[in-house]
Formats: structure tokens, sequence, C-alpha cells
């Protein structure tokens, strides 16, 4: 018997938040970091799981919004320490606007849950291999408009598994997403079912991908294999930016960077939120052109420029000679970390553009020569 207050659809609606607010966590816990990145066969599942049970629409949306609310806010907690130092404005509101975030970003869930749960209305159970699907195209959504924030992908859950990975040179990221999406349908089939066979299945189909062996690549053709070498700059949030702690990480960078000659062609940097100036800055340049000449190699870094009346956060090619052959702008900008969205309606945006930049986005692709390539 039900007590005061208490109807099984209250129980229901319950039951399946809690089931959201699983899958939120399990998410959270299957990316970078803590890294647990063999959840990602099983995070979906809880909240599809409520998918398949929800009598109503509302009791769906509730289970995929607290699961959004869960995922976006584990996984963006840096967006409120962002907001704290490089907004100007107070720890109370800091919270707010990362809290405003997740509740706004948490309807992405939502919006899978719309496909889903009318797929299992009209074919059951079976109506969640919909899930994988409606899961990648809400994930390409969140990646383009605003200019996309396309922030912990579920396809990142599988990166380390080697052999399925390599499904990435043909779909990018979003394979992975469906793969993982697609697994944790056929589980959440298994137990709205509770179909053995279903179950097992879904069980072997996640080991064997997770075991896949590497297959090896052909051999290129001949004159086509470069020598590369990966600079990892590690540069913290708060390094600071005059002297002498910056020249002591310049120094540092230019020791991995350099290298023997005749031993590499391409030498890389990753992209940087360091403030580097290789036109206008005569001493980086020179260190670059260093680089470069002694190693008789390729430097391929990323650095500020401008374009437009505006920076523009670049990638430049140098090559051993100590020239600069190529440039390309990032196109697909950061929101609040690369420029401010809506900056009229809020009310931080002018300190946050000052700290961290409000850079121009590029217009076109570029190709680099190297080898002859």
């Amino acid at each position: 018997m039900m007590g005061r207050g208490w109807t099984h659809e209250t129980v229901s609606k319950r039951s399946n938040v809690l089931l959201g607010l699983s899958s939120g966590l399990l998410l959270v816990l299957s990316l970078p970091k803590p890294d647990l990145y063999p959840f990602g066969w099983i995070a979906l599942v809880p909240l599809m799981f409520a998918l398949a049970t929800a009598e109503t629409f509302k009791t769906a949306a509730m289970a995929a919004y607290a699961a959004g609310m869960v995922f976006f806010a584990g996984t963006f907690y840096w967006f409120t320490e962002t907001m704290l130092i490089y907004g100007g404005i107070d720890k109370i509101s800091a919270v707010g606007v990362g809290a405003g975030f997740a509740l706004v970003y948490a309807l992405h869930f939502v919006l899978f849950a719309i496909p889903v749960w009318l797929s299992v209305r009209r074919w059951g159970p079976f109506g969640l291999m919909t899930a994988a699907p409606a899961w990648v195209t809400v994930e390409l959504l969140r990646a383009h408009w605003l200019s996309g924030f396309p922030w912990m992908l579920t396809g990142y859950a599988l990166a380390p598994f080697s052999g399925l990975l390599q499904v990435v040179t043909v779909t990018g990221i979003y394979g992975l997403s469906f793969v993982a999406t697609a697994v944790n349908g056929a589980i959440a089939h298994g137990m709205a079912t509770r179909n053995r066979k279903w179950l097992i299945g879904s069980g072997i189909a996640a080991v064997v991908l997770s075991l896949m062996p590497i297959v090896p690549s052909p051999p290129p053709p001949a004159g086509a294999v470069a020598n590369v070498r990966i600079v990892q700059t590690n540069i913290p949030l708060d390094q600071p930016w005059s002297d002498p702690e910056s020249g002591r990480l310049l120094d540092e960078l230019e020791k991995l960077s350099t290298a023997s000659p005749g031993t590499t062609d391409l030498i890389v940097w990753p992209e940087t939120p360091a403030p580097f100036y290789l036109r206008e800055d005569p001493v980086f340049r020179g260190r670059i052109q260093r680089i470069a000449q002694s190693s008789g190699a390729n430097v391929l870094l990323g650095y500020i420029d401008k374009a437009g009346g505006g920076p523009t956060n670049s990638a430049g090619l140098v090559d051993a000679s100590g020239n600069q052959v190529s440039r390309f702008d990032k196109m697909h900008l950061v929101p609040f970390g690369e420029y401010v969205p809506l900056k009229g309606l809020l009310v931080f945006a002018d300190s946050l553009t000052r700290q961290v930049g409000d850079f121009k986005p590029g217009t076109e692709f570029t190709l680099s020569p190297l080898k002859g390539h």
C-alpha cells in the first residue's frame, strides 16, 4: 500500500530520476578524469532503462534532465573557476554562472530522450536501438551551435582501447560515441526485456571491442615517412608571463624541442594558451628560428596573430631555414575560453574578454607543405 501522498506515478518518477542521476555520475567517472574508462560501456544504461520504463514523457524528461545536470556539473567544473579568476566576479556569482550553464546544457539530454522515448512507445524496448544515432546527433549539435562546445563527448571513454580507437580515422570521435551508445542500448534492452541472451551478447560485444587488436596500416609510399618530435609543453594555467619565469619556461621548451640534425623532419608544439607572438616578438621568433635551424627540421607551433582588427589563435609552420611558410587561424573557437557569446547579455563579459581573449575565427583551411607533400 502506498503511503499518504505517494502514488505509483510518484514512485516511478523518483526511481527514474535516480536512474538518470546514476547515468550522469557514471558518465563523469568514465571520462578524464577520474579515467574509469570501462564505465563507458554501461554509463547510459540506467538512463536508457528509465526511458524504456517511463510511462509519460514528463517522467522520461525528468530522468534525462537529472542525468544532464550531473554530467555537465561534473565535467564542466572548471567553468566556475574560469568565471571566478578571469570573469572578475565574486564566488557566489561564479557558482551561479556555472550552475546556470549546467541547467541550460542539461537540456541536451532531454533532446536525446525525445526520439528514444517516442521510439520505445512505438516499438517497445527495441526502440532503444535508436539511442545511438540520437545520441550522436545531439553531440554533433552540441559541438556546433554557438560555435560549439565539444567537451567530454562519450566516445572519449573508449579512447584507451587502441584497436577500437582506429575507427576514428574514418568516423572521428563520433564513431566511438556511436559504438558506446549502441552497446549501452543493447544492455538496456536486455534489462528491460529480461532477456539473458541480449545481456550476455552485449557483454561479449563490449569485451571483444575492448580487446580488438591494432590493425597494421599498409606501408606508406617511398619518401612519405616523416619523423616527428612531439613536445608537450605542460603549461600550468597560472603560469606567469613575465621574466624571469617566462624566460625559464621558454629555455625549457627550447631544450625539449631541439633535435639532433637529420633525426627529425617536424617538431610539433600543441595548441597553447601562452601569449606567443611569432611575427611581433623578435625574441620569440628568434628562438623558433634557432630551434628549426639547429634541428634541420620544420617547426609547427601555436601563436597569437591578428586578422580583421582582432587577435587570432593561429598555427604556423616554420621551415628548416627559419622562414614561416604557412599560417592557419583557428575557425572553431571555444565559448568563454576564446570568445564570449552573447556579450551584450552577460555582465562579466568585458572582464572575461580582457583576461582570456576575444579571438576572431579564421575563414579557411590551410595545407602546410612538408617533404614535398
